[in-house]
């Protein structure tokens, strides 16, 4: 069997599609939020019996390769490597000369890790004393420290570029890869990373794809306490989740996400067993890292730590939350405690606060309303308007009125104040818009009446129920009516459809899919899912009387057509009083007419 047709054959998409996108069952197919566009009321389709997807939303449709292409940003054949793993076969072609160059990247960073994990195990002072680190001050054991890949990058100046070297990568894939760096004085490539800590970060398929590094000795070392693989080809700081890939299946599980601050946090959480804990890697939380989490959940959990500064990061990731579709609470941590300290003491008080979470409104206006100065004019103010601009982000009208009657109850305002209040901090200056260059102004597509919409829509469900499963009985002829519906932008589509099944006669589509051109790939697939959300329920009789219907509607709008444009026709012959055309189009009129009868 062709390396296609084998990954195809042991990977199902539905599995696959719900490893990126929190997937719910509607009908015969699977219905999510679309990864590949903001949206939020859910357009992505999944159909199990035909192994494909599509959105209504954005028309992104495709099969696994498609799908993996989209979501991880690579080209067909990285793609097919990609499943190609994820299904345990080898592909026969494949050679190290043959690789793409993000697989080599991928394969630079395994072997880091696997360098790492081997340099944490050995037995002089560096790696002692990392264990001692990871193991005492962390209190991680030696599952977990496996689990998550901990490494020890040596205190050596090129120990790793040099052991890469000999695996045959190149000084300039090295560098790419961000686990080199080049000197300035020298142009050496030496090791970015030396006497840290290694916490490889993993995208969703296991693949690594950066590392973040932690200081050994402080004293010593002045780069930072975290140093963070560069932008490369397969890190992208602001779209990627620490731990994403160990807690994704709890994550759906538990249908809901906890985002923690650090990569320490994360891991001492999953090892006391809160295994749908992720961090932002490297970076504030950012939109892309939102659009991720929809995928596998509604529910955000933020547990930042309780200093100053973590409560500045929960207010910055506020202001991401509140405007999207994530359901947001927030963990209250005891004073001076974050996850890894509260959990190292006692694993009990963090499930409390995971008991005790608020939403994110409510823990604002609870942390205002119990500081607030009631007595001082200026600091009630100053209190108003921040709970305000808060609320202000929030894009549910249910919440901003409910919150504000709370606010005028609380600090006695009334709600028309409020609200005058909250237009001021809404206005702001109006993006004005750019001028439309001339490319832009395209000549509209010509516009249909609302009768050939109607029609259009009819057309679309009897095409919709012909692509739908018809499991062994086989598929009726397809009506010749279609071709004389000019203003259909499908025809050709149809077309198509109808010569391939009059040649095979066979209800397996798979094939006719590879003959369509890419332009109607997505018009395909958009039908084939409208089938399904329609008849998709239907058993074999019900499925063949409503096609029966159907198509005889379609017949009895194509009569009624040529009757009209037939009666036109008759009007001009006797304006122009030509007798010969008169009896012809009476004749055909006649016919017409006993047609339509037949119908009733």
């Amino acid at each position: 069997m062709a390396n296609l047709d084998l990954i195809k054959q042991r990977i199902d998409i539905v599995e696959l599609v719900g490893q990126y996108v929190q997937l719910k069952k509607a009908g015969t197919n699977w219905k999510g939020l679309c990864p590949f566009h903001n949206e939020k009321s859910p357009s992505f389709m999944v159909s199990e019996t035909k192994q494909m997807f599509h959105c209504f939303g954005c028309s992104a449709g495709g099969d696994i390769f498609e799908f993996i292409k989209k979501m991880e940003g690579v080209e067909f054949k990285e793609a097919m490597i990609l499943l190609a793993k994820k299904a345990g076969i080898t592909l026969e072609y494949q050679s190290p000369g043959q690789e793409n160059r993000k697989n080599r990247l991928y394969d630079i960073l395994e072997e880091s890790t696997q360098f790492f994990e081997n340099a944490l195990r050995q037995n002089n002072a560096g790696a002692d004393f990392a264990r001692n680190y990871i193991a005492t001050k962390r209190g991680l054991t030696d599952q977990t420290t496996r689990h998550f890949r901990i490494g020890y990058a040596p205190d050596s100046w090129s120990d790793l570029c040099d052991f890469l070297a000999t695996k045959k990568f190149s000084a300039e894939e090295i560098l790419e890869s961000g686990m080199g760096a080049c000197s300035e004085k020298t142009g050496r490539v030496y090791d970015r990373f030396r006497n840290r800590v290694a916490f490889p970060i993993f995208n969703p398929f296991g693949n690594i794809i950066g590392f973040s590094a932690r200081v050994l000795n402080p004293e010593r070392d002045k780069m930072g306490k975290y140093i963070n693989s560069p932008e490369t080809p397969t890190f992208h700081k602001g779209s990627v989740l620490y731990g994403l890939f160990q807690a994704k299946d709890a994550i759906k599980e538990k249908k809901s996400a906890i985002l923690v601050e650090g990569q320490v946090d994360v891991i001492a959480c999953h090892q006391a067993g809160f295994r749908n804990v992720v961090a932002a890697s490297g970076t504030a939380l950012t939109q892309d890292h939102l659009k991720i989490l929809a995928r596998y959940t509604d529910t955000l959990y933020l547990c930042f730590d309780s200093d100053k500064a973590g409560q500045m990061a929960l207010l910055r990731s506020a202001k991401i939350v509140l405007p999207g579709t994530l359901a947001a609470k927030v963990i209250t941590l005891p004073a001076g405690k974050d996850p890894d300290e509260l959990i190292q003491k006692n694993p009990a008080l963090f499930q409390e606060g995971v008991t005790a979470a608020k939403s994110l409104l409510d823990h604002y206006f609870h942390a205002i309303t119990t500081r607030a100065d009631f007595g001082n004019a200026a600091a009630k103010e100053k209190s108003i308007r921040f709970l305000l601009k808060i609320l202000t982000l929030s894009s549910s009208a249910i919440q901003k009125e409910y919150y504000l009657e709370k606010i005028s109850h609380a600090f006695g305002i009334s709600g028309k104040s409020l609200n005058e209040e909250s237009k001021k901090i809404n206005a702001g200056p109006k993006i004005k818009p750019s001028v439309t260059p001339p490319a832009a102004a395209a000549v509209s597509p010509q516009k249909i009446t609302p009768q050939e919409k109607k029609t259009s829509d009819l057309l679309d469900r009897v095409l919709g129920l012909w692509l739908s499963d018809w499991l062994e009985t086989p598929r009726p002829p397809l009506p010749e009516e279609y071709l004389k519906f000019d203003f259909y932008p499908k025809t050709s589509l149809y077309k198509r459809i109808s010569d391939w099944y009059s040649a095979h006669n066979s209800n397996n589509l798979a094939d006719f899919t590879k003959t369509l051109p890419p332009e109607e790939h997505s018009i395909f697939q958009k039908l084939t899912f409208l089938g399904d959300e329609y008849y998709g329920h239907f058993q074999n009789d019900s499925r063949s009387k409503e096609w029966q219907f159907l198509s005889t509607e379609i017949k009895k709008i194509a009569l009624s057509r040529e009757l009209d444009t037939t009666s036109k026709q008759l009007f001009v012959a006797e304006a122009q009083k030509d007798a010969e055309k008169i009896q012809q189009l009476l004749v055909a009129m006649n016919g017409l007419h006993k047609q339509m009868s037949s119908l009733k």
